[in-house]
């Protein structure tokens, strides 16, 4: 945009931002939110919501020194579960509910059937 104003002959200068921790706390991969969901999701039946908030919360949140990008969780807000992260823009609120599931790698019954039919031995790990 910078270069677009220069051209313009217009003299602004826009602040960088950089959003270096918010992209960490969320991609990391061992300790970003989207590696820790998809940990509640191998664990099948024993993943949960509630299992991620508290993963999130125990590596965000308990983290020394605390992430600032981390805004907390909210176990009980109107039978819901929530956690929060601190964007450039301010405090956004985020619902978990159903958050596992929806991120679950679910293999399409059709492709399960049509795997199962072709008659070659598949290994687990190769789905």
């Amino acid at each position: 945009e910078n270069k677009a104003y220069k051209k313009q002959n217009i003299s602004v200068k826009l602040p960088f931002r950089n959003n270096d921790e918010l992209l960490n706390m969320l991609n990391m991969k061992s300790t970003g939110v989207f590696q820790l969901m998809d940990e509640q999701g191998a664990l099948g039946n024993r993943g949960s919501d509630k299992g991620f908030l508290k993963a999130v919360e125990n590596t965000h949140g308990n983290a020394n020194p605390r992430n600032p990008r981390f805004g907390g969780v909210d176990f009980a807000k109107d039978g819901r579960l929530y956690f929060q992260v601190n964007h450039f823009a301010g405090m956004v609120e985020y619902t978990a509910t159903g958050m596992v599931e929806k991120n679950a790698d679910h293999l399409q019954a059709d492709l399960a059937d049509l795997i199962a039919a072709g008659g070659m031995p598949v290994e687990p790990e190769e789905l």
